[in-house]
């Protein structure tokens, strides 16, 4: 489903967390007209170059487990889509409707994935504060999230 390149410079900008309307955003804005939906969370790629570009989405934090998570190597680059699809495709990752969301709250780190067991996967910072945990089939196992938090009241 996906490859990487950990050559390629990967996209900068900021991760927000809106603690008022319970969803993730990206700025700045980029192109992503193919998604995948992981729960209610987009990660959005660029149909010309099939890179991953960013996230956005509703996630509300009320079952967020509260754990200290062992943060994983995280290697910095492009995540590419390694499949067919079509400008203003959408798929959605089914295997995410039973993944659990742990929150360390001292590293500010958030894990939306389906195991703990990391060691043989890859994870993949494609743009700040946003990582893909990828297994070495392709398959998107976990997303990795650092965000800023607002609260808006």
């Amino acid at each position: 489903m996906f490859i990487f390149d950990m050559d390629s410079v990967y996209n900068v900008g900021s991760l927000m967390y809106s603690e008022e309307t319970h969803e993730f955003a990206s700025t700045p804005y980029m192109n992503s007209d193919i998604t995948f939906l992981v729960g209610y969370i987009n990660i959005g790629f660029d149909s010309e170059t099939k890179e991953a570009t960013q996230i956005w989405g509703f996630h509300h934090n009320f079952n967020w487990e509260k754990k200290v998570l062992n943060i994983p190597e995280i290697t910095k680059g492009v995540v590419k889509l390694n499949m067919k699809i079509e400008s203003g495709d959408s798929i959605r990752i089914k295997e995410a409707d039973s993944w659990k969301t742990y929150y360390d709250s001292h590293s500010g780190w958030i894990r939306f994935g389906n195991t703990d067991n990391f060691s043989n996967d890859l994870c993949i910072e494609f743009f700040t504060n946003t990582v893909l945990e990828i297994d070495k089939k392709g398959n998107l196992i976990a997303l990795w999230l650092k965000p800023e938090f607002r609260n808006c009241n």
